[in-house]
């Protein structure tokens, strides 16, 4: 029997008490990251565009009990058979389609203009996959993002970009 990511992230001691620190609403700052990166992934905390960590209590509701958790709002239902309790569970082979669904992820998370660091793009990307390095990188390698030269950032692609490399792969 698989166990829930949300579970598997409150296991650990060090991860419950950084987990209850943000319910209770204190502001942790340095947290470990071998305490913050499973609770990313679980969808249990996230990261605001100032940098604050917040708790995110919602990742316990599943609609109807058991039922997968729901799929995020930007995925169509032609894409849903790609996520498994509302994340990614397996990259379109298709490269129309991989386009389409990382474009889609990119515009749903990532503002225009704004530079993102890598660890935030990877906390980002991790709410959704279980390999945030992979998703990183296919979204670079389609124009949806783009990364700076010297790799201290990353930026959403340019909209044309963006539709030129979707048509480039239909």
């Amino acid at each position: 029997m698989e166990t829930h990511p949300v579970l598997e992230a409150l296991a650990d001691p060090a991860r419950l008490r950084l987990f209850a620190r943000l319910v209770l609403g204190e502001r942790v700052e340095n947290a470990p990251r071998a305490q913050l990166v499973p609770l990313l992934h679980a969808g249990l905390v996230r990261r605001d565009g100032d940098g604050t960590l917040r708790a995110r209590p919602s990742a316990f509701r599943t609609p109807g009990g058991d039922t997968p958790a729901r799929l995020p709002a930007w995925v169509p239902p032609h894409l849903a058979g790609h996520f498994r309790e509302g994340r990614l569970s397996s990259v379109p082979a298709k490269q129309r389609v991989r386009a389409e669904l990382l474009t889609r992820l990119a515009e749903a998370e990532f503002e225009p203009g704004r530079a993102y660091g890598e660890d935030e793009v990877s906390e980002t990307l991790a709410r959704y996959g279980a390999d945030p390095s992979a998703l990183r990188r296919y979204c670079v390698e389609y124009g949806v993002l783009t990364r700076e030269r010297d790799g201290s950032g990353y930026r959403l692609g340019e909209a044309g970009e963006r539709a030129a490399r979707l048509a480039a792969v239909a």
